[in-house]
């Protein structure tokens, strides 16, 4: 049941055309959206004094269309939630936003926007280096008790949600579009198990689809529902530097993994450490020991493995193995083998190699 407050909240996330501008006219004018929503027509003068004709014409629309309702109606349908400044469990970190969106929809256990998060980003070009430095970071924090928070692109936020949740552990995916979109397509599934194991969070409407104004918007939600932000791998222009500027700005810790000299790939991470050369990590423990986290210096996680999977690490500690050795061993053809090769690559304890050969 959503009370006046939140509705009012959700009539102005609805409204086309609602600049962050415009909205803080507003809720200057009249704080409880709520309340201005119900005597609307009655505001007319003032609202269009402050937004302009065309805004006030598309709120009094969403109100006789009834768009609150209808929007409320698909969340439910699709077991989503939309949170706003008036819910007690809003995220305080997005009030502190210069620009704080006036909704925040959500699908999963919404407990994980009050535990100790942090977000890790870079590039979607990862490299192998980069791909090694997020499993491996990612699988120490998220057994330390991090929840991991990223924006489900390809590369490194892919990377980040999947060994968080080979783990069993949380995660939380901020979306560029609306909750009923996936982008990229690609990461359906991860969508999925995220929904099912984890959060899945967007400040824009169900139906809103991909801009590109949306990713840079996107970005300070991941660093204002983190304490710390991460970066493992970014090019020069990555978006991972507009998160970090953002987290920058609110006052948010920033860690970032130093990268080859000589690698396209990391000379966003590196011109990031020139100028912030307090930020350089080299392992998650220099993280842990940051928050004062107790460290277990022993394995990641007690990880069991089933009798195939235990096969291989067996093989593979006598020396690296080409996959159709794999296959003769585990007596599985490769499109059953390859899901379990996947799984033990993503807890870090195998490599693919060049020429489809396999390592620890």
């Amino acid at each position: 049941m959503y009370s006046s407050s939140q509705r009012g909240y959700l009539w102005l996330s609805l409204t086309p055309k609602m600049t962050p501008l415009r909205r803080r006219r507003l809720l200057e004018y009249e704080p409880d959206p709520g309340r201005l929503m119900q005597d609307f027509e009655a505001c007319r003068d003032d609202v269009v004094s402050l937004v302009g004709e065309e805004t006030y014409e598309e709120l009094l629309h969403t109100i006789l269309s009834r768009k609150v309702d209808r929007e409320i109606e698909a969340l439910q349908a699709m077991g989503a939630v939309a949170l706003t400044p008036a819910d007690d469990d809003f995220p305080s970190g997005l009030l502190d936003l210069d620009q704080p969106p006036v909704a925040l929809y959500c699908k999963g256990d919404l407990s994980l926007l009050l535990g100790r998060n942090l977000a890790v980003v870079g590039t979607r070009a990862i490299t192998r280096y980069g791909r090694d430095v997020t499993q491996n970071m990612v699988a120490d924090l998220v057994t330390h008790g991090f929840c991991i928070v990223s924006g489900l692109a390809r590369g490194v936020d892919t990377v980040a949600h999947r060994t968080a949740l080979s783990y069993d552990k949380l995660t939380i995916g901020v979306l560029p579009c609306g909750l009923d979109k996936v982008y990229p397509a690609e990461n359906k599934d991860l969508y999925e198990q995220i929904a099912a194991k984890g959060l899945l969070v967007s400040e824009y409407p169900l139906g809103t689809t991909v801009q590109q104004y949306t990713f840079v918007e996107r970005n300070r939600i991941i660093a204002a529902l983190a304490m710390g932000v991460l970066v493992t791998e970014a090019g020069e222009h990555s978006g991972a530097g507009i998160t970090v500027n953002h987290a920058l700005e609110q006052s948010r810790d920033v860690f970032v993994v130093p990268g080859n000299i000589y690698s396209k790939a990391s000379v966003g991470t590196n011109n990031m450490l020139k100028s912030m050369q307090g930020a350089l990590v080299t392992t998650a423990y220099d993280i842990l020991e940051y928050y004062h986290v107790a460290v277990d210096q022993g394995p990641a996680c007690d990880l069991q493995l089933d009798i195939v999977e235990t096969q291989i690490m067996e093989a593979l500690e006598e020396g690296d193995r080409h996959i159709e050795e794999l296959m003769a061993l585990t007596q599985m053809n490769v499109s059953t083998l390859t899901p379990i090769l996947t799984k033990l690559e993503l807890m870090g304890l195998v490599k693919k190699l060049t020429g489809n050969y396999f390592g620890k």
